[in-house]
């Protein structure tokens, strides 16, 4: 076991019931005779689907997939806290069947874009194999592209585990990611614009963009977390001025904060809770209070941009 990464992260991309479990029942299956723990966490009803199909299933623990995956990074934390919790005690390996919620908007598949690509150098080390279904039946055709970026193997139906060319590094594309998610407001001047704001400052400023929208309270609340928390780390940890900037439509706020400092090191900061790296619990409390974050390093500048409420158009 002296291989740096172990991690392995497979679709399977199906379209019938049949396919699915032609793929479900034999992975787990070889997983319970192999004494590795074994873990299911999809869907009710594909859940309810598999676990009849296997008949006898001794040795699988099925998750509460509504609380496990409710969202990007929960998600994440949860199941890193529980890998390392079954290798730790003994496990040999752990073998996830495990499926994202993958057919919402595009507003809430681009947070869990980011964690399939996430995944790979985050449990990279561990001793994991995943296999993660997409139905094409539900599936969207541009999600499924994502699909075959963040994973480097394909788990076929007739048994087959094949290498996915279009797997891309995860560093790449969530760069590509944050690169692509700007928004359309951002061509126009700003809404709002503060300098070198304090914490309470820009919730305040960002609190009366909000008023201009049909956001709900909640997300407008969420969206003042994260942004107090960005403001927090750009004033901390980068280099002044701090400059943050607001756009509203109706149903949706655009705010970015930049600094003049090179921003973290790490390109995975703020996926998981960090205490030891600058800015690594601010970005990852961002991160859950609103997963349409996008990191953007520049040649003279960080800048965090945070997005809320419907995608452009």
């Amino acid at each position: 076991m002296t291989d740096a990464r172990r991690f392995r992260h497979e679709a399977a991309i199906y379209g019938s019931d049949d396919e699915l479990l032609a793929v479900a029942v034999p992975f787990l299956r070889e997983g319970v005779e192999a004494g590795e723990a074994t873990l299911l966490g999809v869907d009710e009803p594909e859940q309810r689907l598999i676990l009849d199909a296997l008949g006898d299933t001794d040795g699988i623990t099925p998750l509460a997939w509504g609380e496990v995956y409710a969202s990007p990074y929960a998600a994440l934390e949860w199941n890193h806290r529980t890998l390392n919790d079954l290798l730790a005690n003994g496990a040999p390996r752990v073998r996830v069947l495990g499926a994202v919620p993958s057919h919402g908007t595009a507003a809430t598949w681009d947070g869990w874009a980011r964690y399939e690509a996430a995944v790979n150098h985050l449990y990279g080390p561990l001793d994991v194999w995943s296999v993660c279904p997409y139905d094409t039946r539900r599936t969207s055709d541009d999600v499924l592209a994502d699909v075959e970026r963040t994973h480097t193997h394909l788990a076929a139906p007739d048994g087959g585990h094949v290498p996915i060319p279009a797997y891309t590094d995860p560093v790449a594309f969530l760069t590509e990611r944050a690169r692509q998610a700007a928004d359309p407001l951002e061509a126009e001047a700003p809404h709002v614009a503060e300098r070198d704001p304090t914490p309470g400052e820009a919730r305040r400023t960002i609190t009366a963009l909000a008023k201009a929208t049909s956001l709900d309270a909640a997300t407008v609340e969420r969206l003042l977390l994260a942004v107090s928390e960005v403001v927090t780390n750009a004033t901390v940890h980068g280099a002044p001025p701090v400059d943050l900037r607001g756009w509203a439509t109706a149903d949706r706020i655009v705010v970015t904060v930049r600094d003049h400092g090179p921003g973290p090191d790490d390109p995975f900061v703020g996926f998981l809770p960090r205490r030891d790296q600058p800015g690594g619990l601010g970005l990852w409390i961002t991160n859950q209070a609103c997963s349409r974050v996008a990191l953007l390093p520049e040649p003279e500048g960080f800048t965090v941009r945070i997005t809320v409420g419907a995608p452009p158009g």
